[in-house]
């Protein structure tokens, strides 16, 4: 056997297998989708069985398991082509999928009520810090802790009152109130593999509502702190004064704001 016909031999060996393997690929993604409930068209399964081009077939894998019809297999626009996912400029991922971005949606919700509150709650007692520690007061960091750990907003809202009478800070917790635990978001174990995606969706989209929600929440906290201390030392600022304070998103700004409320006589001193 010459060179030449070793490799004709070796090509059409390669080719053979190729082929064997794309069988075999097309074979699982039929598989994939029927496990899944996905209806596939004559059309559809044509083009699947006869696709040799093992790249692509391992792409339409990957898609199987995501996508709602069968049609999107084969026919994804350009933006989401190579998967149901594009990359944002920060690196997260953006999901395409219907089925996807219902529980990512259901899950930021949620989180951006719990987080909201959480945040709240942290808010106001970082302006009670803020407050004690303008005024001189020292705080044990057993009281800083208590404080910051209290997710109880009407406590919180009366020791925001009681701060601006009080001459150690002991003297905050001597009526003290069961603290409030935020209610836990409890999921059911997820029974099939539609309902693990689910689940993974919905915590994915849980923990982004979280993360803004505290945030948004510190911000409302500490907003609701200063004024009710100008309010108590019977200061109004005016408009302007009051818009830039609701639209303020610096917590180190608003910081510097309660501090100084403490001890100004006019509210137009306050964020000059």
């Amino acid at each position: 056997m010459d060179i030449e016909d070793y490799e004709r031999e070796l090509e059409q060996v390669k080719s053979h297998i190729a082929v064997s393997e794309a069988a075999s690929k097309a074979r699982a993604i039929l598989l994939v989708l029927e496990g899944r409930g996905v209806t596939v068209p004559d059309e559809i399964r044509e083009r699947i069985t006869s696709c040799t081009d093992t790249e692509r077939l391992d792409r339409w894998i990957r898609r199987a398991g995501i996508i709602d019809i069968a049609e999107d297999l084969v026919s994804v626009p350009r933006e989401k082509r190579d998967g149901l996912f594009s990359r944002r400029h920060n690196g997260r991922l953006r999901w395409h999928s219907d089925f996807a971005r219902q529980h990512l949606s259901n899950g930021k919700v949620h989180g951006l009520v719990r987080g909201h509150r959480r945040g709240k709650a942290r808010g106001l007692a970082k302006g009670v810090l803020i407050i004690m520690d303008a005024r001189g007061l020292d705080v044990s960091h057993a009281l800083r802790e208590r404080l910051l750990n209290c997710t109880n907003h009407e406590q919180l809202e009366r020791w925001v009152e009681r701060v601006r009478f009080i001459d150690a800070a002991e003297e905050l917790f001597k009526v003290d109130l069961q603290k409030a635990v935020t209610p836990r978001l409890v999921r059911p174990r997820p029974r099939n593999w539609r309902e693990d995606h689910a689940e993974g969706h919905w915590c994915e989209g849980l923990w982004t509502g979280l993360s803004s929600g505290l945030w948004r929440g510190e911000l409302g906290g500490m907003q609701t702190v200063l004024f009710r201390l100008l309010w108590a030392r019977d200061l109004r600022p005016p408009d302007p004064d009051t818009q830039r304070i609701h639209g303020c998103r610096d917590q180190a700004e608003l910081e510097r704001w309660i501090r100084r409320a403490v001890f100004i006589d006019d509210a137009e001193q306050l964020v000059t």
